[in-house]
């Protein structure tokens, strides 16, 4: 698809300088001011696509009558109305609106859920406003706001580009093009294409490389994505092999209570001799009782509902089939950085060529750095070499200062956590105050070089120009062709070589990420960075910055956790393999005399095979100085072994591996936007422990989505079986048409959906990872169901014999309230299909409680309330004839009692 050229455009910001536009739309490199952000986000509105909610929420309150429940009551009722009966047809049609409208609440409920979803997982972007950085949500952009986006952020807005610093951008999902676009600032002819565009920015896009600052144009629907109304925002509620496991259960329960309708009705019309008219309703109304409308519905449910929870832990469902295959996952790729570790970088040691190591105070306590060689001051301008290193450390880096703080810390900036420990080292060692003053400066910024693992800043000084390198030590070093030995080059041999390795690996082994410094002469006359320039060039070696990122306190429970879960926990990182063993050891992740052998690398995954690969890692438990094509390969393996890959990633070269992993799980603080798009679930706080607890969740929500299913197996069944068996006996109709659907008012109108609301239990991570394969209902739940339905059907018909010479009305009264109790006490009971009801009490599920509560005064109501009892055809009960009935349902509990009690010595806990 490629968008053209409209001449009816009456604003072509790609035709005017950008000094052009912003005067245009009345704004400056500055960004608006308060009064300007508030006079257009009035006139223009927000930054999202309209839709029309009002309508949708009529189509959803119809789309209940699109139902085979519902379409067969209004059957009943016709079929009432055309033999008679108008007060029972009146009163099925009210049936099918309380039926109607219950469906209804408990679908809006759910939608508003995934809508919910939807609002957190707003992109943040970072805008000038009044002269200062500020982080907003997309939908605050406005026309004129100043935008800075780097690689890997989606664009917010259409946008006409200021400045462009090695920017390129994909924009398949608007034109078609897959390969990266370059983009520049230069003014375009005015019948240029939109496809060809290179100086505008699309809403909906996505930054490859480098970055970019550019001016709003366009928001909303008034963007190019806006007007041919498409929203990659929108959460994807596909449901997957999960969706399927439901589909066939509630297939398999409709033909079951097809072929029970059906029975009936040749039992009651041929062998019993009741009249078409009569055994018409009665079998309708028996298969309205005994068809899992419920089910459909409620998978939604629990799904949103467990995303909700999710997200109230800190893990944000884009996708509602994730929450359920979380239950499933057997094995954790985890990132090292900002996920086990707190993401709070802090330079701790330098490492200087023949010189002791320097030493940094906590730069969280102070606004001005320290620097100590064996335990002596060291001052910054008596050692070139200190000082050079400082430089690097403060230029060559593309952080940001948010706001408008004087003492910046940490927090105040916007970048890589790496890139910002180095800008906070320069800015508390005074560097940039130096630089200002000595008219130092940076011109170009080549961003993070995945195949180089390294970035580059190309500075101007009064020594001319040179360009400055930060990145991974073997590759650094890798390049170095010569020391920085004080003010001087010195010739890199194998002694400095060594040394400098030597360095590295002191500096790792205290748990600390290291990178390396160097420089470089730049070409002449060039203000630009070109790759292969670097790549052919040879640098000076500077030194070596040591950063420490201290674990999370909670990782280390997080993971014993996990682990009597049957979970598999591996840490898989970019860091040097001794500052990830490290770590390891810290957080518990490996045992304290874990040796560095024991750390599968890169160059493992490319010397061995698949098996060995997967054998190494299995016991290693750590994999350090992987590439992301490494970390897809180490999914793969792992998934053609039969694990479920839970995988966690935050750049945009994470991408593909978040995609293939069976639970993508983006970074929500460090991520990038293309990570966020490729992910399942994205980790608002970027915690490792949220992990654990989402997984808690997702088990939680398929227990809850089998207690409901098997809730509505043994009621529909029982029902069905014992209104079968009744005709077989040559018993008269066991209850009438009315009755039956009055019945499913009682016990499936809020039961399910009660269940669906159950707490999550502590147990549920103490068991293994249950199957991929496993259907919903498990062969551990076949003698609970078998039990409780011919527990059921006995004493639901030894009630209706028992009472029968008192009149039919009575029997069918007693029948009612052994069917209304057993399966009240059903709901009750199925709280868990392990531990007893009395273990779990009432209290922790007030939904449960509300719904018995208001389940048993409808029961009462169609007993002993008049116009109710007269409707339905009941007789009063006695005080002991209702507790007798009482008591027969009791000893349907019981049966499930007894049987919890067998499924844990067979099965276990």
């Amino acid at each position: 698809m490629v968008v053209k050229h409209s001449s009816q455009d009456a604003f072509a910001p790609h035709n005017l300088p950008w000094q052009g536009v912003l005067t245009k739309i009345g704004s400056s490199l500055d960004g608006l001011t308060p009064s300007q952000v508030r006079k257009n986000q009035e006139k223009f509105g927000p930054n999202v696509l309209p839709e029309d909610k009002s309508l949708r929420i009529i189509r959803l309150f119809f789309s209940q009558f699109v139902n085979a429940m519902v379409a067969l009551m209004i059957v009943a009722a016709l079929l009432s109305l055309a033999f008679g009966h108008t007060f029972d047809a009146a009163l099925i049609l009210g049936i099918v609106l309380v039926n109607v409208c219950l469906g209804f609440v408990q679908e809006y409920r759910a939608e508003r859920s995934v809508a919910a979803l939807r609002h957190l997982l707003v992109s943040k972007v970072v805008v000038r406003r009044d002269g200062t950085l500020v982080e907003i949500p997309q939908d605050e952009i406005t026309i004129g706001d100043i935008i800075h986006l780097q690689e890997g952020a989606k664009v917010p807005a259409d946008a006409r580009i200021v400045s462009a610093h090695n920017c390129s951008v994909i924009e398949a999902s608007l034109t078609g093009e897959s390969l990266p676009e370059n983009k520049s600032a230069d003014m375009l002819s005015e019948n240029t294409d939109v496809a060809d565009r290179t100086n505008m920015l699309w809403m909906g896009t996505t930054i490859a490389q480098g970055s970019v600052e550019a001016v709003v144009t366009a928001i909303g629907s008034r963007t190019e994505f806006g007007k041919i109304a498409v929203d990659l925002n929108e959460i994807n509620t596909r449901r997957e092999h999960f969706s399927q496991k439901v589909s066939i259960l509630s297939k398999q329960m409709g033909a079951i209570a097809i072929v029970s309708a059906i029975t009936t009705f040749l039992v009651g019309f041929f062998l019993r001799g009741f009249s078409f008219a009569d055994i018409s309703i009665y079998t309708v109304a028996t298969l309205v009782s005994a068809l899992p409308e419920g089910l459909p519905v409620i998978l939604v449910i629990v799904l949103s509902i467990g995303a909700q929870r999710m997200a109230r832990k800190n893990a944000i469902v884009r996708k509602l089939a994730a929450t359920e295959t979380l239950g499933v996952v057997s094995v954790i790729l985890t990132d090292k950085t900002g996920t086990l570790t707190q993401n709070t970088m802090s330079v701790k040691y330098l490492a200087l060529p023949h010189q002791p190591h320097v030493a940094c105070d906590d730069t969280s306590k102070t606004s001005q750095v320290l620097f100590s060689q064996k335990d002596e001051p060291l001052v910054l301008h008596e050692n070139p070499q200190l000082r050079m290193l400082i430089s690097i450390a403060a230029l060559c880096n593309n952080v940001r200062v948010k706001g408008t703080h004087h003492d910046v810390a940490f927090q105040h900036l916007l970048g890589d956590p790496t890139e910002r420990a180095l800008y906070l080292l320069g800015h508390q060692a005074g560097y940039h105050k130096l630089a200002a003053k000595h008219k130092i400066k940076k011109i170009d910024d080549l961003p993070f070089q995945q195949d180089l693992r390294l970035r580059a800043s190309l500075v101007t000084g009064k020594q001319g120009d040179e360009i400055y390198i930060v990145g991974a030590p073997e590759s650094v070093l890798q390049m170095c062709h010569s020391v920085q030995h004080g003010s001087r080059a010195v010739k890199m041999n194998h002694e400095e070589k060594r040394a400098i390795e030597e360095s590295i690996r002191e500096l790792s082994q205290k748990g600390l990420r290291v990178v390396a410094a160097a420089r470089l002469p730049a070409q002449k006359e060039s203000t630009k960075i070109e790759v292969d320039y670097v790549k052919k060039s040879k640098g000076m070696f500077v030194g070596l910055v040591g950063m420490y990122d201290p674990p999370r306190p909670e990782v280390k429970e997080a993971i014993i956790r996990a682990r009597e879960a049957g979970i598999e926990v591996y840490m898989v990182t970019g860091d040097h393999p001794e500052t990830a063993l490290a770590i390891g050891k810290e957080i518990g992740l490996v045992p304290a005399d874990a040796q560095l052998s024991s750390v599968l690398t890169q160059k493992d995954i490319d010397t061995l095979s698949d098996a060995d690969i997967y054998s190494r890692a299995q016991r290693a438990c750590i994999l350090a100085r992987l590439t992301p094509e490494a970390k897809l390969k180490i999914a793969d393996i792992f998934q053609r072994h039969g694990k479920i890959i839970a995988m966690t990633g935050d750049g945009v070269n994470d991408a593909p591996a978040l995609k293939k992993a069976d639970v993508g799980i983006a970074m929500g603080i460090t991520g990038t936007d293309v990570a966020r798009e490729a992910s399942k679930i994205i980790l608002t706080d970027d915690n490792f422990a949220s992990i654990i607890s989402a997984i808690h969740e997702g088990r939680t929500q398929f227990n809850n989505l089998r207690r409901t299913s098997i809730f509505l197996i043994m009621t529909n069944i029982a029902e069905s079986a014992a209104l079968l068996i009744a005709l077989l006996m040559s018993f008269p109709l066991p209850l009438l048409p009315i009755q039956i659907l009055w019945l499913n008012v009682i016990t499936g109108g809020f039961t399910d959906f009660a269940l669906s609301l159950e707490p999550t239990h502590d147990d549920s991570m103490k068991v293994p990872p249950r199957s991929p394969q496993e259907n919903i209902l498990g062969k551990k739940a076949l003698p609970l169901i078998t039990a409780v339905t011919l527990a059921t059907t006995v004493c639901s018909l030894a009630a209706f014999a028992m009472f029968l010479p008192n009149g039919i009305d009575k029997a069918r009264t007693a029948l009612f309230v052994v069917l209304s109790c057993s399966q009240l006490l059903n709901m009750v009971n199925l709280r868990s299909i392990k531990r007893s009801a009395f273990e779990m009490g009432l209290i922790s599920n007030k939904p449960v409680l509300i719904v018995l509560c208001f389940s048993i005064l409808l029961l009462l109501g169609a007993l002993f309330l008049g116009p109710f009892t007269r409707a339905l055809h009941f007789v009063p009960l006695t005080v002991s004839e209702l507790a007798l009935l009482v008591v027969l349902s009791t000893g349907i509990f019981a049966t499930a009692e007894a049987v919890k009690v067998y499924t844990r010595k067979a099965y276990g806990r």
